[in-house]
């Protein structure tokens, strides 16, 4: 839904970054990927972020949904957890975890 493609290699199961990188555009200047977890993709969205330093990655594992309202992301699930990749924490090498039940504001890059 975001407006960067992402897509996985199905032969190393990591993060690709190809030609092809026009996506929906539902949230601009936002790549999303899913599965994290589960195919350890858990840093993977760094080199995204730190590519396109205007962009934020949202990584979801298999039950985690981001419901959209506003600005606003919320976290739903029975289990699993968001990840929030943006420039200025990939620079350290971190990102912002959310569970299930957060709100994470895409205009102020925190969480409510």
């Amino acid at each position: 839904m975001g407006s960067f493609l992402i897509r996985g290699d199905t032969s190393t199961n990591r993060i690709v970054i190809g030609d092809h990188i026009n996506g929906f555009g539902f949230l601009q200047n936002v790549g999303i990927d899913q599965h994290v977890a589960e195919r350890g993709r858990e840093e993977d969205l760094f080199e995204l972020v730190n590519e396109y330093q205007d962009h934020l990655g949202i990584g979801l594992d298999e039950p985690i949904t981001g419901v959209f309202r506003g600005n606003g992301m919320e976290v739903h699930g029975a289990s699993g957890q968001a990840y929030i990749h943006y420039h200025a924490l990939s620079e350290d090498g971190i990102y912002l975890l959310l569970t299930p039940g957060m709100v994470y504001d895409i205009s102020a890059l925190r969480s409510r």
